[in-house]
């Protein structure tokens, strides 16, 4: 499949969260890991992504807070192939709009998770207080 026909470099993501939780974890990066908006947000949508949680970023207060530029192609592909995996009803390149809709939201449904995590264990990554144990 042609993935690139569903990439998106012109798409603004919006959040309800830049402000807290986007902003905090920025701030307390020790690791410069989360220096950058976008890293935060790919990791968001990861873990909203793994934990399958979906939250509307559609409201008051939602702004803009990462560009689809700032994540390069081949990140942009893998999440393609990840959610046209999950999302059977996304068939063509004619609903890439939904596609980084979706992808929007699974963001905003791991950005608390990332925060509690992050603020529970002081601000070091524990990746299985995120994702939880594999067993």
């Amino acid at each position: 499949m042609n993935y690139e026909k569903f990439q998106d470099f012109s798409k603004k993501f919006r959040t309800l969260q830049r402000d807290t939780m986007y902003h905090e974890i920025r701030d307390n990066d020790r690791t410069g890991i989360f220096n950058q908006m976008v890293s935060i947000f790919l990791m968001a949508f990861a873990i909203g992504f793994n934990k399958q949680i979906r939250k509307t970023t559609s409201g008051s207060g939602s702004i803009n807070h990462v560009n689809a530029s700032a994540i390069d192609p081949d990140t942009q592909n893998m999440i393609i192939m990840l959610m046209l995996d999950r999302h059977p009803e996304i068939d063509s390149p004619d609903k890439r709009d939904m596609l980084w809709s979706f992808v929007e939201e699974y963001a905003e449904g791991g950005i608390g998770i990332l925060h509690d995590s992050l603020v529970l264990s002081e601000w070091v990554l524990d990746p299985e207080a995120v994702i939880g144990s594999s067993e």
